[in-house]
């Protein structure tokens, strides 16, 4: 195989494998950026599609060792913090998946800025850790619409499960489900 074309031209690769459920071919591609890419963005995006898209998977360690790099050259790019969470998060390394959104927080990146993936990431990683309450509300605090279907079936998949913890305790319905307004945003300092 010769060379990857530029990676400004195979962008829409990645999301197109993913959506198709491509996942030998994904992860083949994200091996070859890994070893070729200089274009950061690229290679977060290429990394998190693919751990997203193997429902969690698909992680190697190349995989974490550049989003360590990426989140540690870019530490003011929330979605570099947000991929190397979810990395962390799904190889059960929850207080590292922690520790990289309180950097987040530490340089002054609010939650409030957060995208939708890194919302349900960050409620992943409170689950994660034992912080029920902060995983409530933030679970509630998920704008769906603003995700993919990957995304969404994702992050509902991996969620669903202390969403029901959560319901079975109150007796209330899961915040995910029924639920019209899920974009409103929530203070830096409920997270704490």
């Amino acid at each position: 195989m010769g060379r990857l074309p530029a990676t400004e031209q195979i962008g829409w690769l990645i999301g197109y494998l993913v959506e198709q459920g491509r996942l030998d071919d994904l992860m083949s591609l994200t091996q070859r950026l890994l070893s070729q890419s200089q274009n950061p963005a690229l290679l977060n995006n290429a990394i998190y599609l693919t751990a997203i898209g193997g429902d969690g998977k698909t992680i190697s360690l190349e995989m974490i060792a550049t989003a360590e790099q990426l989140a540690k050259k870019f530490p003011q790019y929330t979605q570099m913090r947000s991929t190397l969470a979810l990395l962390y998060c799904l190889s059960e390394r929850y207080e590292e998946a922690l520790a990289a959104y309180r950097e987040s927080d530490r340089i002054g990146n609010g939650w409030h800025d957060f995208s939708p993936a890194a919302r349900a990431t960050l409620a992943l990683v409170l689950a994660g850790n034992g912080s029920i309450d902060p995983f409530a509300n933030m679970s509630t605090q998920i704008d769906w619409s603003g995700m993919t279907l990957t995304e969404r079936r994702f992050f509902q998949m991996k969620l669903d499960p202390y969403l029901h913890s959560q319901e079975e305790k109150s007796g209330n319905p899961p915040p995910l489900q029924g639920r019209k307004n899920r974009g409103a945003l929530m203070p830096a300092a409920a997270c704490n």
